[in-house]
C-alpha cells in the first residue's frame, strides 16, 4: 500500500508546517496530537507547553514539508516522513517520532523492552521477576493469562511488587479508575484470570488493571506502585 499524503489542514491541528528550513511547533497553550481517520479524531496526547506564550519546537523540516505521511507501525510507533526528491539514498526523511527524545518518551512504547522489561531514560536496564529486578535480554517475559485461566484456574495468585512504575496505558486512562482501595483494586484483578497484574496510584487511590504489561515505566517521582501476577 503506497503511502498517503497529509494535507496540510490535516496537521494544522498539532503541528505548524511552514516553509523549507522552518520548524513544527505548537503555538496554544496545550499541544495535542490526534490521528484523524474520516473525519474522527482520537486524542493522542495532550501536555502543558508552558505559560501559553511560549513555543514547543518538535523537530526541524528540513526538506519541502508538503509532501509527507503519518506512519503507523506493527510495534506500536507513529512517525512522519517527508520526501526529498534530489536525495538518491533515504529520500524519505523521518520528520517526526511520537515515541521520541523530544516528545513522548521512548520508554512509552509498549513493545520498547519487547515483550517485557523495565525501562528507564530510554534504555531497558532491568527484567521485573519474583527474585527482584535482574539484568534485562530479550528473553524477559511477563507471565501468560493461560497460567491463571483453563487449566490454571483457581490456582492460589501472588503478586510481586515494583515500586514507582507506570504502566504505558496510564497516560492514556488518567491512570485508571478510582479512587479506590488497593485492597479492592487486587481483588478485581484476582477475579480476572486475564489480568496480569495491577497498577495502583497511591496518591490519587486509582486502579489501573493490566491484561498486557509489555514495557513498565520506572518514575522515581510517581505513586503509583505495579502489583505483579505469578
Amino acid at each position: 500500500m503506497l503511502p498517503r499524503v497529509l494535507q496540510p489542514a490535516s496537521l494544522m491541528r498539532v503541528l505548524q508546517p511552514a516553509s523549507v528550513g522552518s520548524e513544527w511547533c505548537g503555538r496554544e497553550p496545550v499541544l495535542s496530537v490526534y490521528i484523524v481517520a474520516r473525519n474522527n479524531r482520537r486524542l493522542l496526547q495532550s501536555r502543558p507547553i508552558g505559560s501559553g506564550d511560549g513555543t514547543l519546537n518538535l523537530n526541524k523540516i528540513n526538506y519541502n514539508g508538503t509532501i509527507s505521511y503519518l506512519r503507523l507501525g506493527s510495534d506500536g510507533s507513529l512517525k512522519a516522513f517527508s520526501w526529498f526528491d534530489p536525495a538518491t539514498y533515504l529520500t524519505w526523511e523521518e520528520s517526526f517520532s511520537f515515541f521520541s527524545t523530544y516528545f513522548v518518551r521512548q520508554c512509552g512504547l509498549p513493545s520498547f523492552c519487547g515483550d517485557y522489561g523495565y525501562c528507564d531514560r530510554g534504555m531497558c536496564v532491568a527484567c521485573p521477576t519474583p527474585k527482584g529486578l535482574l539484568g534485562w535480554s530479550d528473553q524477559c517475559s511477563p507471565p501468560k493469562a493461560t497460567q491463571f485461566c483453563s487449566g490454571g484456574k483457581g490456582k492460589a495468585v501472588n503478586y510481586y511488587k515494583i515500586v514507582g512504575v507506570e504502566h504505558f496505558t496510564g497516560p492514556y486512562v488518567n491512570d485508571g479508575q478510582g479512587p479506590t482501595s488497593v485492597i479492592d483494586c487486587k481483588a478485581k484483578c484476582d477475579r480476572d484470570c486475564k489480568c496480569l497484574g495491577y497498577f495502583y496510584k497511591e496518591k490519587d487511590k486509582k486502579c489501573l488493571l493490566a491484561p498486557l504489561l509489555g514495557t513498565l515505566i520506572k518514575d522515581a517521582n510517581t505513586s503509583s506502585v505495579a502489583y505483579i501476577k505469578y
